[in-house]
């Protein structure tokens, strides 16, 4: 794998688990930054799921793609996670 491509992925892996950890635990702070408003303990808890649970998740299958020898599988399913969650933004902002 090309080096700029490796420091990359580490980059985005360090990012998405920093921002995964930031959200699990300071829900609210994570919201203010995002501009969503938590109006109840299942707000709370949804963005620390999504945010917080599946952003950290990726950024921790990110490493571990990284680190073994048949990682390309695992940036297969990496893609599909992220793609999940990508569709789900394109498709709030159109109904928004």
């Amino acid at each position: 794998m090309d080096r700029l491509l490796r420091i990359a992925l580490h980059l985005s892996a360090a990012v998405n688990i920093a921002w995964g950890l930031f959200a699990l635990l300071a829900p609210g702070q994570a919201a203010e930054i995002l501009h969503l408003d938590i109006t109840s303990g299942r707000g709370s808890s949804e963005l620390r799921s999504v945010y917080g649970g599946a952003v950290a998740t990726l950024g921790s299958m990110t490493v571990w793609g990284l680190r073994r020898p048949d990682g390309a599988s695992w940036f297969e399913l990496l893609a599909y996670g992220f793609f999940g969650l990508c569709a789900g933004r394109v498709r709030g902002r159109q109904q928004a």
